[in-house]
C-alpha cells in the first residue's frame, strides 16, 4: 500500500469505508500532494479556498492577525489533521492564516470533485461526506470551548480552565500541552511575563508542578473551585 494510503487509512475521515472501497475511492478523489518548509504560508488571511487539506507529516498552525499586527495562535494541525474544510465549502474569505511550523506534507482534496456523482463507490463517498460533517461539528465545539476560556476574567482562572481541559483530554492529571510559553500567552490573550509569574505562584502554592510543556495538577479541585465562583465577564 502507498505510504499516503496507509496514513489516510488510520484517519477518522475515512472511517466506515471498507478496505475494498478505500483505495478505489482515494484514487477517484485524486488528491494532490504539496510540501512546505518551516515558516511557509499555506493559507493567507482573506483567501478564498476551494480545497481542503490533510496533514500527512509535519505540523501547521492557524493564526489570527490582530489590528496591531500581532498574530494569535488559534489552533494546531498535526499529522492526520484536516484543515480548510469549513472554508472550502463556503464562499467567505479565510479569517486566519495557516503557517507551517515545521517541514510539512499535505494532501489536498477538491470540493468540486466531491460534489460529482460519478464516484465508482458511492457508499464510500457518503461515508466520507458524513465524516467531514462530524469533523466540522467537533471544530465548532472546540471554538466554543475557546470562547468560554476567553470569557474568564482572572488570569489564574483562565490558566486553570485551560489546564483542566487539557487534563480531561489526556484523562490524567499529568500531561503535556501543545504550546510553549509564548504561544500559551498568546492563546490565553495575556502577557507572557504575567503568565510565567502566575504559574510560578501556583507552583509555590502546591497547586501544580511543571517543566516546560509538561504539567502535573496536584490539587485540581482548587482550580475547579475558582471557576465555580462565577469568574466570568
Amino acid at each position: 500500500m502507498d505510504e499516503r494510503f496507509a496514513i489516510l487509512a488510520t484517519s477518522p475521515l475515512f472511517s466506515k469505508i471498507t478496505r475494498k472501497d478505500f483505495e478505489p475511492f482515494v484514487e477517484w478523489l485524486n488528491p494532490i500532494e504539496r510540501s512546505y518548509t518551516k515558516g511557509q504560508t499555506l493559507i493567507c488571511s482573506g483567501n478564498i479556498c476551494t480545497e481542503f487539506g490533510f496533514v500527512l507529516t509535519g505540523e501547521l498552525e492557524g493564526q489570527k492577525q490582530l489590528a496591531d499586527g500581532r498574530r494569535i495562535p488559534v489552533t494546531q494541525f498535526l499529522s492526520g489533521s484536516v484543515f480548510g474544510d469549513l472554508l472550502a465549502f463556503g464562499t467567505n474569505p479565510s479569517p486566519v492564516c495557516v503557517i507551517a511550523v515545521q517541514p510539512t506534507r499535505v494532501l489536498y482534496f477538491s470540493c468540486a470533485r466531491l460534489r460529482q456523482t460519478d464516484c465508482p463507490v458511492p457508499a464510500a463517498q457518503a461515508a466520507f461526506t458524513y465524516n467531514l460533517l462530524a469533523g466540522a461539528s467537533e471544530k465548532y465545539f472546540e471554538l466554543n470551548r475557546r470562547l468560554d476560556l476567553l470569557l474568564v476574567k482572572s488570569l489564574r482562572s483562565r490558566i486553570g480552565a485551560f489546564l483542566l481541559e487539557e487534563a480531561r483530554r489526556a484523562k490524567s492529571n499529568t500531561f503535556c500541552i501543545r504550546f510553549n510559553r509564548v504561544q500559551l500567552s498568546e492563546y490565553l490573550c495575556c502577557d507572557r511575563s504575567a503568565l510565567c509569574r502566575e504559574l510560578s505562584r501556583m507552583k509555590q502554592e502546591g497547586i501544580l508542578e511543571f517543566y516546560r510543556t509538561s504539567f502535573r495538577l496536584l490539587e485540581p479541585e482548587k482550580l475547579s473551585f475558582s471557576l465555580s465562583c462565577h469568574d466570568y465577564l
